[in-house]
């Protein structure tokens, strides 16, 4: 799904969290003219599979689409070499390894630490990473176990030999 961010009255973020809530599966795609970091991160947080500029030109807007559709995360490029996003993390993202489940060996690390029961908080120290990135890597690792909670992630973590 494509979703404008300037939706008139209503906040396309607050659309993105009720998408993402009640159709977890479905891959959202944010389109907007803003580029801020900070709209791009928290729109990633609300769920969102990828980001695209509006200033995006067609070939782009095809590999990132192809990207989603493969089950990676789109981020701009402007946001890889951001200091407010962790550069490992976004770079998997957009080029996500194929491991199991297309989860990159970031989120692997991630979802063996939230199988063994530790908050966002507790993986963040023991990653070296923000809780906001934390946060990215868990919706990135829930939609792609198709799982709704972080209890749901642990349990596939465990049938699949994931907790490391």
């Amino acid at each position: 799904m494509l979703l404008d961010l300037a939706l008139g009255k209503e906040d396309g973020l607050s659309v993105l969290a009720r998408i993402s809530e009640h159709a977890p599966s479905v891959p959202v795609v944010i389109v907007s003219a803003t580029e801020t970091t900070s709209v791009i991160r928290r729109a990633l947080a609300c769920g969102a599979a990828g980001f695209l500029p509006k200033s995006a030109d067609s070939t782009t807007l095809i590999a990132a689409l192809r990207l989603v559709l493969d089950g990676g995360i789109y981020v701009p490029p402007a946001v890889l070499n951001s200091e407010a996003v962790d550069d490992t993390s976004v770079a998997s993202r957009a080029n996500p390894a194929r491991h199991n489940h297309n989860l990159t060996l970031r989120q692997l690390e991630v979802l063996s630490l939230l199988s063994k029961g530790l908050s966002n908080k507790g993986i963040a120290r023991r990653l070296n990473l923000s809780e906001s990135t934390v946060k990215l890597h868990i919706a990135a690792i829930l939609r792609a176990l198709g799982v709704n909670n972080r209890t749901q992630a642990a349990l596939v973590a465990e049938r699949l030999d994931l907790e490391g």
